[in-house]
């Protein structure tokens, strides 16, 4: 089989995982719908029910008090209209018959309400006859009550419990065949030269797009989920829920960085330079980290030589390097420690370092620290390894490089090296010698 076919092939493999993966996550949510309109259905019916025939049975009581200190004629007009609404009640919990145990409860309700009604005609001692049948009649009342509550949160559980399976499933699923296309890339770098790397290239990138779509479907999931979760869901349901909407970031933020890592690569996301000063630069990529470094209680410290020559740079870009190596020095760096930006002139070149005073890093790791996916056992989870290749990349665009000093226990530096801008008059200088 040919290189183009094995592509395609598993393009289209991988598209129809995609496909099946939205359908079966679709009918996961239509599934947990289905089970909130059976709660709704089945045991909301019987809780308004019991607790219509307890507002009842409260009104009743009323009366019968009433009728013991002579009032009769009150009492007797409460009497009439809360036993009507007493059986009506109760009707509607007899018709709606869902749990198991449910119908013995309803035919001990209508006992208890026969016995309780044959009093009001008896007119016996409140205390002695007609407070324990109302008491008893109350507790029968209350066991229906409880006995459909449980089985809404039991059920609403369940419902909750297979949702978040789901989710999480489908978030593995996606991460795996993400990875799974990556892998099968790479294996296949050795046997392909530069027209084929580049065919691997738009394969990631457009694999990573198809991802957006059934991810777009389960944030959309996750989102209704959270405004529809019932008011009587635990902390730990709806920490779950939350869990699950933060792991679908992370994949969002995972599969931005596979497109930009590929738009690199390609050649479709080349800076945009421009002339700046390099002390300006600096300072100014610097600047939206300090919120974060502030706020991990960690002491930044600013070196920067105000007469440092002008540079050819896209800023948004060396932004962006800054921000991952500060991002990697704020994680690796414990509260109280101390992180230095410095940028200085080195001959034709300008150093910009990053340093901390965190944990270090492995020797054994620092030859493929810029490799994709590579993680440090220790660093922080949540990232997937992108930031330093993507800052590599950046930084090469620009025709500079970065590099990496660190010992375990002592901190990392992370320099990266932008040339110097070339001016006209060293042009046309360098033409006349």
């Amino acid at each position: 089989m040919s290189l183009r076919a094995k592509l395609l092939a598993t393009y289209l493999v991988f598209v129809a995982a995609l496909g099946l993966l939205g359908t079966w996550s679709a009918w996961r949510l239509e599934q947990a719908g289905a089970v909130s309109q059976r709660i709704l259905s089945e045991n909301y019916e019987s809780v308004v029910a019991a607790q219509s025939m307890k507002e009842s049975l409260e009104r009743l009581d009323s009366a019968v008090l009433f009728a013991q200190l002579g009032q009769t004629e009150r009492a007797q007009h409460q009497i009439d209209e809360h036993q009507k609404r007493f059986d009506a009640a109760l009707a509607r919990a007899a018709g709606n018959i869902t749990e198991p145990g449910e119908r013995e409860v309803v035919d001990a309700i209508r006992r208890g309400r026969d016995e309780y009604y044959r009093s009001f005609d008896e007119k016996p001692d409140y205390f002695t006859r007609i407070e324990p049948r109302f008491d008893a009649l109350r507790a029968d009342v209350d066991h229906l009550l409880q006995l459909n509550q449980a089985a809404m949160l039991r059920k609403s559980a369940d419902a909750n419990r297979a949702t978040g399976r789901s989710i999480v499933m489908t978030i593995v699923v996606s991460a795996a065949l993400v990875i799974a296309g990556l892998g099968f890339a790479v294996s296949l770098s050795g046997q392909i030269d530069r027209d084929a790397d580049r065919l691997k290239t738009e394969f990631v990138g457009t694999a990573s797009h198809e991802l957006r779509t059934p991810l777009t479907t389960l944030q959309m999931g996750i989102g209704l989920l959270e405004e529809q979760i019932s008011p009587r869901a635990t902390a730990r349901q709806r920490e779950i829920l939350t869990m699950c909407r933060e792991d679908a970031a992370r994949l969002e933020h995972l599969v931005g960085d596979l497109l930009d890592l590929s738009k690199i690569e390609s050649g479709r996301m080349s800076p945009i330079m421009s002339l700046v000063a390099a002390d300006t630069l600096v300072k100014g990529a610097l600047e939206p980290s300090r919120a974060r470094i502030d706020a991990s209680g960690i002491e930044l410290q600013v070196e920067i030589d105000p007469n440092l020559p002008d540079v050819m740079a896209d800023p948004s870009q060396i932004e962006r390097v800054v921000a991952n190596l500060i991002a990697n020095a704020v994680s690796a760096t414990p509260r109280g420690g101390r992180i230095v930006v410095s940028a200085y002139r080195a001959g034709e070149r300008v150093e910009v370092s990053v340093a901390d005073t965190g944990r270090g890093i492995p020797r054994e790791y620092l030859p493929r620290l810029f490799g994709k996916f590579t993680q440090v056992p220790g660093a922080a989870t949540g990232s997937a390894g992108l930031g330093l290749a993507i800052s590599q990349q950046i930084v090469r665009a620009h025709g500079g490089d970065i590099r990496v000093a660190s010992e375990p226990g002592h901190g990392a530096t992370f320099t990266f090296v932008l040339p110097v801008a070339r001016r006209p008059t060293d042009s046309a200088r360098e033409t006349q010698s």
